[in-house]
């Protein structure tokens, strides 16, 4: 009998402690609707990155998805040297977030138009199972990163 309460109360004690509030675990995708994404063939992911280790050895994935999304990579420092006046317009600048609580991490990912400077998209994934910062943090940038790979995959 005491093996069946003790097994009861570990096992409400793990339900009332996972993060439960739909609204604060929301992963969206916005993209601007008149935006043709197919018109972009070069990325550069920025270097005002926020968020702290985490999310610096995130940025590796984050390239390499954009690389297997069909963008060519080029350097934000490098953006003049590299590319041609006519190329500018093809180039869109991403940025990165990350926050966290103890109950939740979001990540937010930005895609910048690279002449006009308005941002054309925006992925959020958020992660709250709380039993780690870091594992929220990781699978924060992951989901953020699924939706824009969603969003801005070309057709090879």
């Amino acid at each position: 009998m005491k093996n069946r309460f003790f097994f009861l109360t570990i096992c409400l004690l793990f339900l009332f402690s996972c993060n439960t509030t739909p609204d604060s675990t929301t992963s969206n995708s916005n993209v601007i609707s008149s935006i043709d994404m197919s018109k972009y063939e070069y990325a550069s992911i920025g270097s005002n990155v926020t968020g702290g280790s985490t999310i610096m050895g995130a940025l590796m994935d984050l390239q390499n998805s954009l690389i297997s999304c069909g963008y060519k990579i080029v350097g934000d420092t490098r953006i003049n040297s590299m590319l041609a006046q006519e190329d500018l317009p093809k180039l869109f600048i991403v940025t990165m977030g990350l926050t966290s609580t103890k109950s939740q991490s979001v990540c937010i990912i930005n895609l910048t138009d690279y002449v006009s400077g308005y941002i054309i998209a925006s992925f959020r994934g958020s992660f709250g199972w709380g039993w780690g910062i870091e594992e929220d943090q990781k699978g924060a940038i992951g989901e953020a990163i699924e939706k824009m790979e969603n969003a801005i995959k070309k057709n090879k």
